[in-house]
């Protein structure tokens, strides 16, 4: 008979603002569309010192490795692979990613696809290449995912220091890419010529959780409480209080410090709230889930 899973959830909370950048990890994607072999090298928008914006259009049914992205899950994490030559670091100023989802399946010539929705923006950014790994930006507002359309993808810096973040990209019959003809600011480049590319670009996802809000009467402090039940299988609730209203992150962190799973990242009323963690995809052990 195969053993049930275990897991044990330790609460933790911290009242402080906290300032995020972006960071780079030689891993994998949970979902991606393609790999560096066959692929063509590109700089933009990485290894622009003057500044760059690019935006690809992912068609549905892009991100199918090692399997199709299901629906129900919102995007956390994005990635792209550096090319060979793409080692080296480099620091962004006014970095910013941007999303939307549309039924389009190319883009218009000579124009940037808008509106969007702004989900990161730093402006002081720093990011690391290795040749043909993958690096990453982590969201600030995870982006919800519908599998039925196409992903709009827009990046954009408007100046970097160092040197790599060459990527590499497929050359496709579709126009899936816009870019612009200069630094910030950017103005799209008119030639339909070389815009049927896509960035190999990958994705880190996490189950949409719905929250619910047990009571509005104003607590009188904030509060994490103890998951219950616990130790659970596979799921658990977690209740939360906040006096203000304001952005609450609550977060899954596994025993090595790393984040497993980001439950909440938005604005609530003040109150008494309640989610459902689902735990099924993780092994069995000790979490900490971190309120801010």
């Amino acid at each position: 008979m195969k053993p049930l899973n275990k897991f044990y959830l330790i609460p933790v909370v911290l009242f402080s603002l906290i300032c995020t950048s972006s960071a780079s990890f030689a891993q994998t994607p949970q979902y991606f569309n393609y790999t560096g072999t066959g692929a063509s090298n590109n700089s933009f928008p990485f290894a622009q010192a003057a500044g760059k914006a690019v935006q690809w259009l992912f068609l549905p049914g892009d991100f199918i490795q090692p399997a199709p992205l299901p629906a129900g899950k919102k995007i956390t994490t994005i990635y792209f692979q550096a090319s060979s030559t793409g080692t080296g670091s480099r620091t962004f100023t006014d970095l910013v990613v941007m999303m939307k989802q549309d039924t389009i399946t190319s883009f218009p010539l000579g124009v940037f696809y808008t509106p969007l929705d702004t989900v990161y923006y730093e402006p002081s950014a720093a990011l690391t290449f290795t040749a043909n790994g993958w690096f990453s930006i982590t969201l600030e507002t995870p982006f919800n995912y519908d599998p039925t359309k196409s992903l709009i993808v827009f990046v954009a810096q408007c100046g970097g220091s160092g040197t790599g973040g060459n990527i590499w990209q497929q050359n496709l019959a579709e126009h899936r890419r816009n870019w612009s003809v200069a630094g910030c600011p950017f103005v799209p480049y008119a030639n339909p010529s070389a815009n049927a590319s896509v960035a190999n670009f990958g994705v880190d996802v996490t189950d949409v959780t719905s929250v619910t809000q047990l009571s509005a009467e104003i607590p009188a402090e904030y509060k994490l409480s103890q998951n219950f039940p616990n130790p659970f299988n596979p799921v658990t609730n977690i209740q939360f209080s906040i006096p203000k209203s304001g952005v609450v992150n609550l977060t899954v962190y596994d025993a090595m410090g790393r984040k497993v799973s980001e439950l909440i990242n938005g604005y609530h009323n003040a109150g008494a709230y309640q989610i459902n963690f689902n735990a099924s995809a993780l092994v069995s052990g000790t979490y900490f889930y971190k309120m801010i």
